[in-house]
């Protein structure tokens, strides 16, 4: 693609006032799939320029239909994640288009009803998060049908952070709802980083759409160096001081919101200018952050967690520091990927514990930095959890489409057949969802109709609207004010733990987006706090459901503890190596390279204490801690981890026996074991796979059969390792 093959007044911005000297290979392979109305998957690393990649094909040909371009009403929706990088995709959009005419809003939580009432008259392009389509779909101040009638292009951006939860369904839901309403077939453009599994990504992404669908992949990158450093405050302060000494900016990623107020905190009782960012910082809070650290100089260091792993602009960094390892490859790799993006200079250190009192917690945490060197090495993340029976998020769009309709009938529900989430759900799981449904009184049946039963209409009372859009469980936060000024949000379990250590006197004081406020205000009901400045404060705390270890992730642990390798971009230091060393020692005992488990048994008077090491990931050695018992009657509770499940017999067992009988089970069998074991586990089954807000919507037997499903899955897909795959 050549400058004038893009509408010339965006090639005028981009080489004009942008100063691009030509295009990359992935957009003018993106261009060229877009171009002709393919679906499109782009998958490549952090700031290798997906968005213009997607961007300029869409917006040219926005540019060159005469009913696209005049229309009132928009012809784009672009989704993201984040606010704040919605807010940093809006300022992109934005330049782009200065010179065609096109209008683009921000649609969100945080945007005025006055930018929305213009948004409604005159959008082009709305740029906005899957919970905000929702509350445009069921608003009755929104006329949808006319409203969405001559939408186009549906782009979705860092399509990794949605996919595999609960928003990944409802945005999967959304997607063809739009589609229903709209004349056109909507072509849908989405962005990635790497990602281990693109084939079922790209059934997702193709849902009912009659277009062809296509993955353009510039995913792999060059070997950055990656230095293994001991991890302790003081270190890292030296190599943040000798940072500092140098024209690069860094940014140091943290395991969770808790630790980067506590890394702030220190950096700047240590005299250091330092920046925070995090999810629960306010908007306007967080975009000063943003901004300082962009374009002033002087504040060359970022303390951040999740938020800045994603593609907002803030300038160029030099240094990415690791205070915590990632659970997680695509995390690590989208981190990595931050350092360098102009000037090619990039330096990553990680920091790890060498000695710490419990050992099976460093033992983890080396295990975690050995999947992850290993994943690197080859190159890949592991693979999406795509789940296609997700039976709480075909309720909570039932109740959705009866909103938005008023009456609903059963014809309609068939918008929704196509979405990849639901395809695994058949007729009969769909006539006991909809009369448990009816039961309860969350939508009433009267013949072929559907309308809001009065449970369904309590839903949406008071603050409930915001509250129903939004399917994932965000826990119990306050919003933090300062005045009129939002400071953010904390747990509640911030105020609930200095009650108890306190009594009924309690201060109240907590740190939060890097200063120290006391509370004089609270208010239950609206859950906010009004706080004024003070010296000194508690760290705060945010609780939340951690996603359990992948698969390949576990098996990369195992294969780095069979065969270490650390290649020349990895330097680690030398009183780490001898830790790590130790630590590989220790886990020798735990792999094998004969067999996919290992037996440890310790006899006791009369049981023996038995631990099988799989590393087959926490979903896959959760269902084996449901199996065993079911297949020895010697053993009776089972507890398990990502890479192990542990229990006690009252009598010789043979695991061989186990796993082969596993191998053998079809699925009659396997569904009639596990139908009543997952009555009594489905909460923290539901809290590990799901993570939404509506299991109640639902009724236990079709609960049931989606973690069956999911489970038959994970047996049925049990992967080889990478270098079988690779082989």
């Amino acid at each position: 693609m050549t400058q004038q093959t893009v509408d010339h007044h965006i090639a005028k911005t981009l080489f004009k006032d942008m100063g691009w000297r030509g295009l990359r290979s992935l957009q003018n392979n993106a261009y060229s799939e877009i171009r002709v109305g393919k679906n499109t998957l782009l998958t490549a690393g952090t700031a290798s320029g997906k968005t213009e990649a997607a961007l300029l094909p869409v917006l040219s040909l926005l540019m060159e239909d005469e009913k696209l371009f005049n229309s009132q009403t928009p012809v784009m929706l672009y989704c993201a994640p984040l606010k704040a990088l919605i807010n940093d995709i809006y300022s992109r959009i934005k330049k782009l288009t200065a010179r065609t005419g096109l209008t683009t809003y921000c649609w969100h939580g945080d945007v005025s009803a006055a930018e929305k009432k213009e948004a409604l008259q005159s959008a082009s392009i709305i740029v906005t998060t899957p919970e905000s389509i929702e509350g445009m779909l069921i608003s009755g101040k929104i006329d949808q049908d006319h409203f969405f009638k001559n939408l186009r292009f549906i782009l979705i951006d860092e399509l990794h952070a949605l996919i595999n939860g609960p928003r990944g369904a409802q945005l999967a839901s959304l997607i063809e709802r739009l589609n229903a309403i709209s004349q056109y077939d909507l072509q849908k453009i989405a962005m990635s980083a790497t990602i281990g599994n693109p084939d079922e990504v790209l059934q997702w992404i193709q849902g009912g759409s009659q277009r062809e669908t296509v993955h353009v992949d510039d995913s792999k990158s060059g070997k950055k160096m990656l230095m293994i450093r001991k991890k302790s405050l003081e270190q890292l302060l030296a190599d943040v001081n000798r940072m500092l000494a140098t024209k690069g900016k860094g940014i140091i990623f943290t395991a969770s919101k808790q630790e980067a107020e506590i890394l702030n905190h220190f950096f700047v009782r240590k005299g250091v200018r330092c920046l925070l960012h995090h999810g629960s910082i306010g908007k306007q809070i967080r975009e000063e952050m943003e901004d300082t650290f962009k374009n002033n100089p002087d504040f060359k260091l970022m303390v951040a967690t999740t938020t800045l792993e994603m593609g907002i602009d803030i300038g160029d960094v030099a240094y990415v520091f690791f205070y915590s390892v990632p659970r997680s490859a695509a995390s690590f790799m989208q981190r990595l990927g931050r350092a360098g993006r102009k000037t090619g200079i990039a330096k990553s250190l990680i920091y790890v514990n060498t000695e710490l009192e419990n050992e099976k917690k460093l033992m983890n945490e080396h295990l975690h930095l050995f999947a992850n060197i290993q994943l690197l090495i080859d190159n890949t993340v592991e693979p999406i959890d795509m789940i296609d029976f997700y039976p709480q998020i075909l309720a909570h769009q039932i109740i959705a489409m009866t909103l938005s309709k008023g009456t609903l009938h059963f014809n309609d529900l068939s918008i929704l057949k196509n979405a990849y989430s639901f395809k695994g759900i058949g007729h009969q799981e769909l006539g006991i969802l909809i009369q448990s449904m009816n039961k309860e009184g969350y939508i009433s049946v009267r013949g072929e109709e559907i309308r809001m039963g009065h449970i369904g209409n309590n839903l949406f009372s008071g603050s409930g609207i915001g509250e129903f859009v939004s399917v994932f469980d965000a826990g119990k936060t306050y919003q933090v004010l300062h005045g009129k000024k939002e400071i953010g949000q904390i747990h509640y379990a911030t105020i609930s733990s200095q009650k108890k250590l306190e009594g009924g006197n309690f201060s109240q004081r907590f740190i939060l987006a890097g200063k120290a406020w006391k509370v004089v205000q609270s208010d239950p009901f609206k859950k906010t706090l009004q706080v004024v400045p003070t010296e000194k404060g508690v760290k705060p705390m945010w609780l939340g459901k951690s996603v359990g270890i992948a698969g390949r992730f576990a098996d990369a642990a195992k294969r780095f503890v069979l065969q270490p390798q650390y290649p020349e971009n990895i330097v680690v230091d030398d009183d780490v190596m001898e830790a790590l060393m130790e630590s590989t020692d220790k886990l020798r005992l735990t792999v094998s390279e004969e067999s996919a488990y290992t037996v440890q048994m310790v006899s006791r008077k009369r049981s023996l204490d038995m631990k099988v090491y799989t590393y087959a990931g926490e979903i896959k050695n959760m269902l084996y801690s449901f199996l065993i018992p079911e297949f020895f009657d010697c053993v009776k509770t089972v507890k398990y981890d990502w890479r192990s499940v542990w229990f006690k017999s009252f009598q010789g067992i043979e695991m061989e026996d186990f796993f082969r009988w596993v191998e053998a089970l079809d699925f009659d069998t396997f569904e009639q074991i596990l139908s009543e074991k997952l009555k009594e586990e489905s909460k923290k089954i539901g809290e590990l796979i799901f993570q939404d807000r509506f299991a109640d919507l639902v009724d236990e037997r079709v609960l049931i059969k989606a973690f069956i499903k999911i489970f038959w899955d994970r047996l049925e897909k049990a992967e080889p390792t990478l270098k079988t795959q690779l082989a």
